[in-house]
């Protein structure tokens, strides 16, 4: 009896001193286990689920840009806006700024190349058509290429999402099928790291959603104001004309 008592002691002193060198140590036998890849499990849901409501708003902006630029061929749009990625980035990044930089100068703000986009498809006619005028169409030509910028920005949020998402996914299987505590604390240091890295395109995301709100609310403005102009400059009606023509007999 005593042999067994000091042979038990020995062997549970090495599986401690394994662990604590960092020597692998099997944990399949540990009854604890399964209720933690069930929190494993239940986190991964809860990323995916946070990660396709965040697709499913990043979709719904960009559909609701598409319909405010007023062009019909959108899949055409969207596929000539790659061609000049890098300059939407850069309007992106500025915000509405943009918009006042090109109302004063719109030849030093654009490439040839973004002129040559709003050219194709007829912004300029297009705007002039919502009844701007002036400087205002130029404001709308500027509108047009920011809500162009958000939709770029917005296919590249929801890529990274979708990358995020899968590497996540990855790093909890590995956490989950660890065979020994070392491989179990790398994965799951991999797997804080992720968070990190998630927390970063949350952050990214809600900026985004509130650059769409800013952008709304400055082309509403825009609306306004081409209204008032237009109300301005409207001419007078001429009650005397308008008596003549008209026949007013009396019976």
């Amino acid at each position: 009896m005593k042999k067994h008592i000091v042979a038990a002691l020995i062997a549970s002193v090495t599986v401690i001193s394994g662990a604590q060198a960092g020597v692998p140590v099997a944990i399949d036998a540990n009854p604890e286990w399964a209720v933690e890849a069930q929190r494993w499990t239940e986190r991964l849901k809860q990323w995916q689920d946070t990660v396709n409501h965040y697709q499913k708003q990043i979709n719904a902006y960009k559909q609701e840009l598409l319909t405010k630029t007023g062009i019909r061929d959108v899949q055409g749009l969207v596929q000539s806006a790659q061609s000049v990625s890098k300059e939407l980035e850069k309007i992106y990044d500025q915000g509405n700024s943009f918009i006042d930089d090109y109302i004063k100068n719109p030849e030093a703000t654009l490439s040839e190349q973004a002129r040559s986009l709003l050219a194709d498809y007829k912004v300029t006619n297009t705007c002039k058509g919502l009844g701007y005028t002036g400087d205002l169409v130029r404001g709308c030509e500027a509108s047009f290429l920011s809500q162009l910028a958000g939709i770029e920005y917005g296919n590249k949020l929801e890529s990274k999402l979708r990358e995020d998402n899968q590497e996540m996914a990855d790093l909890i299987d590995q956490v989950k099928n660890a065979q020994d505590t070392k491989a179990t604390q790398d994965a799951t240091n991999a797997v804080s790291l992720a968070s990190l890295k998630f927390n970063k395109l949350k952050f990214q995301y809600e900026m985004y959603r509130d650059k769409q709100r800013d952008l709304a609310e400055y082309k509403e403005k825009m609306l306004q104001a081409a209204y008032q102009e237009k109300q301005l400059n409207a001419e007078e009606p001429s009650f005397k004309e308008a008596f003549s023509m008209n026949d007013y007999r009396m019976n």
